[in-house]
């Protein structure tokens, strides 16, 4: 046990000069960014138009405050590739009209993003308020349900500034930092 121990801990301080060498930059232009690929959550380089499973979820299971409400899809392959845990992703459907002969639908395609989404979709109307009982009964045989899907990772900075004068009023968001979504571009037929 304990030689295993010292074997171990040699082995950190050989690799320690590797590992540091491989540090990531502090730093790097707006510029830079657009001659390098930058890999996203689901494995592959954002805007890398891609087929994914999928299975919408009602959270992304993290429990936070700016999750609740919204509807995720929890990636389960990236073209035909099984991912490793659960990736949670936030979505948006884009609207764009395909042809007819292409594999993929057109912009009658459509995943809602939460409840109040789902209600309008299926009844016509916007609801002026849902009861969790609501929901639930809303959500049966939609939550839950699998989707293949011609998708691309995206994303941008957002939240709240770092260091804002200590005179300007504060609102409530997460820290800045950059976050990362699914465009969807249809279903896969």
């Amino acid at each position: 046990m304990k030689s295993s121990l010292v074997t171990f801990v040699l082995f950190l301080i050989v690799q320690m000069p590797v590992v540091m060498s491989q540090e990531v930059p502090k730093e790097i232009s707006v510029d830079a960014l657009n001659h390098v690929n930058v890999v996203g959550r689901i494995g592959v380089h954002l805007g890398k138009a891609v087929v994914i499973d999928v299975v919408l979820a009602a959270n992304d299971q993290s429990g936070t405050k700016e999750s609740s409400g919204r509807y995720f899809l929890k990636v389960a392959a990236v073209d035909g590739v099984l991912l490793q845990g659960n990736v949670f992703m936030p979505f948006a459907v884009r609207g764009s009209k395909v042809d007819d002969d292409d594999p993929f639908t057109s912009a009658s395609f459509s995943i809602p993003s939460d409840a109040f989404e789902l209600y309008r979709l299926k009844n016509g109307r916007k609801a002026k308020e849902l009861s969790s009982n609501e929901i639930s009964e809303l959500e049966k045989g939609f939550i839950g349900k699998e989707y293949k899907l011609l998708a691309y990772e995206t994303g941008g900075y957002s939240g709240l500034p770092k260091d804002l004068p200590t005179h300007y009023p504060i609102w409530q968001d997460h820290g800045f930092a950059f976050t990362t979504y699914l465009m969807i571009l249809g279903e896969h037929k």
